[in-house]
């Protein structure tokens, strides 16, 4: 599932289009996790979550990575900056393992 969130904060100037939003939708998400795209209004976050994270198996979160590095490859290719935000979600220690 991906969200899409809006925050401008760059003079009022968003930079999730609909354009933006059909051509990351383009791209199938080989794993059912939560995915939420930021727009910081100089550059696109793409959220995960820890907790979702750590439940997936090794072949998944290759999957996943394949994903995310596809969606940043394509958005760099339209100019867009963008970075991957995990959101460290659960008790405890906080990394990605």
């Amino acid at each position: 599932m991906v969200h899409y969130m809006g925050v401008a904060n760059n003079g009022g100037r968003m930079i999730y289009t609909p354009e933006v939003s059909a051509a990351i939708r383009s791209i199938p998400m080989p794993v059912e996790m939560t995915v939420d795209i930021v727009d910081y209004g100089s550059y696109l976050g793409i959220r995960f979550y820890e907790s979702e994270w750590a439940h997936l198996s090794e072949s998944e979160r290759l999957k996943m990575a394949m994903y995310f590095q596809a969606v940043k490859k394509m958005l760099e290719k339209g100019g867009v900056a963008s970075t991957l935000d995990p959101v460290y979600d659960s008790p405890g220690v906080q990394q990605l393992k």
